[in-house]
C-alpha cells in the first residue's frame, strides 16, 4: 500500500467515523424532541379533558397539607418530583417543563426529563433562587440548539420588535397555579463577570426597592426596544436566558413580569443594584 493510499483510508476512515457521529447526535436530538413533545401532548390532553376538582368539605381541607399540584402536571410531577413547572410561549415550540434542583442547579443542563443524558438538557431555575418563598426574579435557563427552533432558541426571535408584538406575553406556570407574564426587556449582554457587565444572574430577590428598581431600569436602559412595560416593588419576575454565539460567553436574555389584572404598566424608579457574592458560578452554559 502506497502513502497517499494509507492517507486516502486514513481520510475516509476520519469521515465515516464523523458521519457516524453526526447521524447519532441527530437521531438523539430527534428522540429527544419526540419525548418532549409527547410530554406537551401529555399536559395539553389533560388540561383539555380534565376539570380541576372541586374544593374538599372544610373538615378534609383542614387534613390536607400544602397546596395540590394542578390536574395538567399532577402525572409528570409523579414521575419527576425535580418538575418545578412548565414555561410556554404561545404560537411558538418553546413549551417545557421546568426543572428546580437547588442541591445541584446545572444537574438538567445536559439530562432529559428522565434523567438521562442529553445535549438540548431540560429548562432549569437557576442558583440562589427559592420557590418557597419564590424569589422576586426566578431565572430560567434554556439551550440555543443553534439551528431548528427547539428549547430556548425561539428566545432569539424577540430580537425582532415584530416578534414581540405578536407573543408579548410568557406563560409560566407553578405547580401550584398557572401565571402570564408581560415582557418587560429583551437584550444582549455577556456572563462574564466584572468590567461593567450588566450581571443580571445575580438578582433573585430584592433587599429593598432601590435595589428592585435598579434592576428594572437597567434591563429597560439595555432592552433592543421599548415594550411600554415596566414592574413595580413586589411584582414576581421571570428572565429567561440563553446562549446568543453573537460574542464571546453572550447571553440573550427576556425579563417578564406576572401580568396585572388591570394589564397596566407601573412605573419604576430607583438607582442601586442588588448583587450576589460569588457571580463565577452563575454561567450556565446555555
Amino acid at each position: 500500500m502506497t502513502k497517499k493510499q494509507m492517507i486516502s483510508g486514513a481520510l475516509a476512515a476520519v469521515f465515516l467515523i464523523s458521519t457516524a457521529c453526526w447521524v447519532g447526535i441527530v437521531l438523539k436530538n430527534e428522540k429527544d424532541k419526540a419525548a418532549f413533545e409527547q410530554l406537551r401532548d401529555q399536559v395539553q390532553a389533560t388540561a383539555s379533558h380534565e376539570k380541576a376538582p372541586s374544593d374538599p368539605p372544610a373538615e378534609i381541607q383542614e387534613d390536607m397539607a400544602g397546596p395540590r399540584v394542578l390536574p395538567q402536571y399532577a402525572k409528570l410531577h409523579e414521575q419527576n418530583p425535580d418538575m418545578a413547572g412548565w414555561i410556554k410561549i404561545e404560537g411558538t415550540n418553546l413549551s417545557y417543563p421546568v426543572m428546580y434542583t437547588p442541591d445541584d442547579v446545572e444537574y438538567y443542563l445536559r439530562k432529559d426529563f428522565y434523567k438521562n443524558d442529553s445535549i438540548a438538557g431540560t429548562p432549569f431555575i437557576g442558583y440562589d433562587c427559592t420557590l418557597d418563598p419564590r424569589s422576586d426574579n426566578l431565572l430560567l435557563y434554556g439551550h440555543n440548539m443553534k439551528s431548528g427552533d427547539t428549547m430556548f432558541t425561539p428566545l432569539l426571535s424577540y430580537q425582532e420588535q415584530s416578534f414581540w408584538r405578536e407573543h408579548p406575553v410568557i406563560q409560566f406556570d407553578t405547580l401550584y397555579e398557572t401565571g402570564k407574564y408581560d415582557i418587560v426587556a429583551v437584550f444582549h449582554v455577556t456572563a462574564d463577570a466584572g468590567n461593567g457587565h450588566f450581571a443580571f444572574y445575580n438578582f433573585t430577590d430584592a433587599e429593598n426597592e432601590e435595589e428592585f428598581y435598579t434592576f428594572v431600569d437597567t434591563c429597560k436602559e439595555l432592552s433592543l426596544y421599548d415594550t411600554g412595560v415596566t414592574a413595580s416593588y413586589g411584582d414576581e419576575l421571570i428572565t429567561l436566558t440563553t446562549c446568543n454565539f453573537y460574542s464571546e460567553n453572550g447571553r440573550f436574555v427576556v425579563v417578564a413580569r406576572l401580568k396585572m389584572t388591570n394589564d397596566t404598566a407601573s412605573q419604576s424608579n430607583g438607582r442601586a443594584t442588588a448583587f450576589c457574592p460569588n457571580p463565577l458560578k452563575h454561567r450556565s452554559a446555555v
